[in-house]
């Protein structure tokens, strides 16, 4: 294990050892100016934690989406977007809680220990994936509505995104990380909203929306690494069968 963790640590290029520490601080400093409460300073600091873990594509990613999620329920409800409340507490949590199993289960069949489980999805399951996004925006669209949610396009937009993003997550799949790119546009626009209307709390939520502008950065990123984990994945499998080929 202590050696994973030295590995782990070696394994940051000089990207990451500057975007980690400056996205951390950057969040720090705007908290300090625009005193921010406790809760909206410590979601934006795990969240940060959490999509640069996922952008690494390190298996224990899910549980900080976990944390990360838990404390965005809490701030939610305080502002009354029911909408995000439900889709995380009832959905996306027990979503993750299966995907890190997932990923587990399947290393422990001699899959690689640190690292994602990767995959590319059928054309069917495109359809599948495009037809309940569709789906699961219009119904939630109706059922916040009822709930008298605040911004409701907004919450509905990213409740459907969410679930989206989260299911290719547990997929493996490397674009999960455009929709979470999208969903984060959406929801620092949600998240400013208050400022914009110019309530006293928006300026709160600065520190939030400073975090998902780092969530933009860190899925960018993700984007890339994982497309060249993948790239170099399909190398090693590559060369694997043509030693068995000449084994045979």
């Amino acid at each position: 294990m202590k050696q994973k963790i030295i590995d782990f640590f070696k394994s940051f290029t000089l990207f990451e050892m500057l975007f980690l520490p400056i996205a951390l601080i950057a969040v720090l400093v705007v908290s300090i100016v625009f005193k921010c409460d406790a809760l909206s300073i410590v979601y934006s600091v795990v969240g940060i934690l959490a999509t640069f873990f996922l952008a690494k594509g390190v298996f224990f990613a899910p549980l900080c989406l976990i944390a990360m999620y838990a404390l965005y329920v809490a701030q939610s409800y305080l502002q009354n977007l029911y909408g995000e409340v439900i889709l995380y507490l009832f959905l996306l949590i027990p979503l993750q809680i299966y995907t890190f199993v997932n990923w587990v289960v399947k290393q422990k069949q001699g899959r690689n220990s640190t690292t994602a489980i990767m995959r590319d999805l059928h054309w069917k399951e495109w359809v599948c994936v495009i037809v309940g996004y569709i789906a699961i925006g219009v119904a939630s669209y109706f059922a916040l509505g009822a709930l008298d949610t605040n911004y409701l396009l907004l919450s509905a937009i990213c409740f459907a995104g969410a679930c989206l993003a989260n299911y290719l997550t547990m997929r493996g799949n490397i674009f999960q990380f455009v929709v979470y790119l999208v969903n984060d546009i959406v929801l620092i626009v949600m998240w400013l909203m208050p400022i914009i209307e110019g309530l006293p709390i928006g300026t709160n939520f600065v520190p939030m929306a400073v975090a998902f502008a780092a969530y933009i950065a860190n899925n960018i990123y993700g984007l890339v690494n994982w497309y060249k984990i993948i790239k170099k994945k399909k190398a090693q499998q590559v060369l694997l069968e043509n030693n068995e080929e000449e084994v045979k």
